[in-house]
């Protein structure tokens, strides 16, 4: 069964004070129409941390995820600890569910990196944020399922195939043997087919500085360095 997090907004923790048409709207669950509202305050009032805070966590609603992130994040520069708190948890919501919609892993894994330390800013603010607490010790736990995938892909990916298996075996061999000219040899012959394989690709290199150093030159890598 996946794991949810608690990433929407729970009513009381939405805003700074309930009242007028963007709350009004907020509560009935017309989103558009309070991020609208909220816009039209900001407008009129392009300073305040709390009109920001209530735009940005009605985008939060309507899952305009990274709107809701840059809103939320320039409403931070408030002296108000109880109003920062709240502004670093619904961050935490919106950078996780970031994550959630982001097809690339690595992506996602800093997404919801991001998350985890925007609740620990919300904690460090107010140690009562229970929800707070419980999102990182979820998000945690799923994050760390997320990078142990990613190893196990990566790992599979780097498998060698029995040609690869087999080139090593001859350029290792050959290595054996000091016949590094040859040995270095059979694996760039192998690369011309096979050019990803990346442990061949690092036994390639270490060999060729075998060679560069043999014929009294830099190795390759430092020679591309001074470049």
């Amino acid at each position: 069964m996946r794991t949810r997090v608690l990433s929407a907004v729970v009513a009381a923790a939405a805003f700074c004070a309930w009242g007028g048409e963007g709350h009004r709207a907020y509560a009935e669950g017309d989103f558009a129409a309070a991020s609208a509202r909220f816009a039209a305050e900001l407008v009129e009032d392009s300073l305040s941390a709390e009109r920001r805070f209530n735009l940005g966590t009605s985008l939060l609603a309507q899952r305009r995820n990274d709107e809701a992130v840059a809103t939320l994040r320039s409403a931070l520069q408030t002296a108000d600890t109880a109003l920062a708190a709240k502004i670093w948890y619904n961050v935490g919501n919106a950078q996780y569910r970031v994550g959630e919609s982001e097809g690339d892993p690595a992506k996602r894994i800093s997404a919801w990196r991001e998350a985890i330390a925007a609740w620990r800013q919300s904690i460090a603010l107010d140690e009562r944020n229970e929800k707070a607490k419980r999102n990182v010790e979820l998000v945690q736990k799923r994050l760390q399922r997320e990078i142990d995938r990613q190893k196990e892909e990566r790992n599979r990916r780097e498998e060698l195939s029995e040609e690869a298996k087999k080139a090593l075996e001859k350029a290792y061999a050959l290595a054996r043997e000091e016949k590094y000219d040859a040995a270095a040899a059979t694996l760039a012959d192998f690369l011309r087919t096979e050019p990803t394989a990346r442990k061949v690709v690092e036994a390639a290199g270490r060999i060729d500085d075998i060679v560069e150093i043999n014929a009294g030159r830099m190795p390759r890598a430092e020679q591309e360095g001074g470049r």
